[in-house]
């Protein structure tokens, strides 16, 4: 195996290992053009979704050569059912951030939840040593740990230059009022 741990994988690279769901969802657009510019910004996005390992990935399309944003580690996410009071949506939440996807139809939204809620608690027991780990889904969990990691870095380092711009602000904060 070539991947090297940096490196971020494709989706026909995680997709030839067999993940436990991958298809198309929509992903609701939560950048503040949104709801600024609401005429010319789509209120959601399409997103190929594969659960493979630990890590849900995004990616825009089947092909798509890395994957959008970090990949979310699903065993610390949680889910909330019917997100937006729509029967097709759900919510998978970080402790940094929540993402709401929608499906196509809801036994297709039920089945999401499920892949989910199934990967999360293998992830789980493969971390706490009561379940083996194959060589190409450990390669997959340390890419993804590393995108994980890399954001969280990344995060940090822009909350401390916002902190030295302005002493007032709270980490996390970042001193733009909406």
């Amino acid at each position: 195996m070539s991947r090297q741990r940096s490196e971020k994988p494709s989706a026909a690279y995680l997709l030839s290992l067999n993940p436990v769901k991958f298809g198309w969802l929509e992903k609701e657009n939560s950048s503040m053009w949104t709801k600024l510019c609401c005429c010319f910004v789509k209120p959601w996005k399409r997103r190929y979704i594969i659960i493979i390992g630990n890590y849900l990935f995004r990616f825009g399309s089947p092909e798509g050569n890395s994957p959008k944003g970090v990949p979310l580690p699903l065993d610390s996410v949680t889910l909330k059912d019917n997100a937006n009071d729509d029967s097709l949506c759900f919510e998978v939440a970080t402790l940094r951030k929540s993402y709401v996807f929608r499906a196509l139809n809801v036994d297709e939204k039920l089945s999401w939840i499920s892949a989910i809620k199934l990967r999360k608690q293998l992830a789980i027991k493969e971390g706490l040593g009561h379940l083996p780990v194959n060589s190409n889904i450990e390669l997959v969990n340390k890419a993804g740990l590393s995108m994980f990691d890399e954001r969280l870095r990344m995060d940090s380092e822009n909350d401390n230059v916002q902190s030295q711009l302005n002493p007032m602000l709270l980490p996390g904060q970042t001193g733009m009022v909406m």
